[in-house]
């Protein structure tokens, strides 16, 4: 026996007020902090493809050592060489479905109760606890990394200076501001960070060691106000995030330097949205989709991770 019409326009008329609370900024979880997203993918595509130089010269005048100079002693001008790469960053399709059976539906009617919100709202939150995970760390068994794994960072191994039984507070400061001129150094001193994401644990222990000096401020003062990339750029941010526990070198946790811009790391996706509705005899449902792109190190040299410090 088909189903009633008035109840399948019902649960339509609920889907689609539902669907105004699904696609809501993203607020409740750390990813969307720490990685600048992009809505830019589209509901098909594989990969995203993204091209980069990886050479190029310009070549002067003898005479002039290479320089590009215009002079009586220069006849003509030389082109410039360009040298590209490309590289395919894959895309993942996830999705979850809600069902309700035709007496559900009855009883929502009955107690005027919004049928879709608790079921929308937990695909929501699935939704965003794997954008998270595959923001921070991939997905290895679609040989996927993230902001906080990827082979193409550059790793500083320290000494366990934090997990000392009495930490010494001048090494400590020496080996981060240490850690933001390496990160220089690394972006061929282009940027300096701006950025600091370091794990629960980590960022207690910073805020619970004090400075030597009379003022008594936390370290994670000192990192925000007073260090080197604090300096230099005017002010710096430290953060905690989870996923960075246990996830250096020999299981320890991992400090990230780096600059959360589109310029140099992008997060492409496409949030949940509905797919397509549904009914099989007593049952109606809702399929519900979202697409995630690995995270893009458009320019990994501005990033360094710091293992056991």
């Amino acid at each position: 026996m088909p189903i009633d019409q008035k109840v399948l326009d019902f649960v339509h008329q609920n889907l689609v007020a539902t669907d105004n609370e699904v696609i809501k900024p993203l607020a409740d979880y750390t990813y969307t902090r720490d990685i600048p997203i992009k809505n830019d993918l589209n509901r098909v595509v594989r990969a995203v493809i993204q091209t980069r130089i990886t050479g190029g010269a310009g070549q002067g005048t003898q005479a002039m050592a290479g320089r590009s100079w215009v002079n009586l002693k220069a006849n003509d001008l030389k082109s410039v060489s360009l040298e590209t790469s490309a590289e395919a960053v894959p895309v993942m399709t996830g999705g979850r479905e809600a069902s309700w059976t035709e007496l559900e539906v009855e009883e929502a009617q009955a107690y005027n109760v919004n049928l879709t919100s608790e079921k929308v709202s937990l695909i929501n939150d699935i939704f965003n606890q794997e954008a998270q995970y595959v923001g921070y760390l991939g997905d290895t068994e679609n040989g996927v990394t993230g902001l906080l794994n990827s082979a193409n960072v550059e790793t500083d191994v320290g000494d366990g200076l934090l997990k000392a039984a009495s930490p010494d507070v001048a090494k400590i400061i020496k080996a981060l501001d240490a850690a933001m001129r390496l990160s220089q150094e690394v972006a061929d001193d282009v940027i300096v960070p701006s950025t600091l994401l370091v794990s629960p644990a980590q960022y207690m222990t910073l805020f619970s060691l004090k400075m030597p000096d009379d003022n008594k401020v936390s370290l994670i003062d000192y990192l925000e106000k007073q260090s080197y990339a604090a300096k230099y750029r005017g002010g710096f941010k430290v953060y905690q995030v989870k996923e960075l526990s246990g996830i250096g070198d020999s299981s320890s946790d991992r400090m990230l330097f780096y600059t959360p811009d589109l310029r140099y790391v992008k997060y492409s996706m496409l949030p949940c949205w509905r797919y397509k509705e549904w009914n099989l005899k007593t049952e109606i449902g809702a399929t519900y989709l979202w697409r995630l792109a690995q995270v893009q190190l458009r320019h990994p040299e501005t990033l360094l991770y710091v293992d056991n410090l």
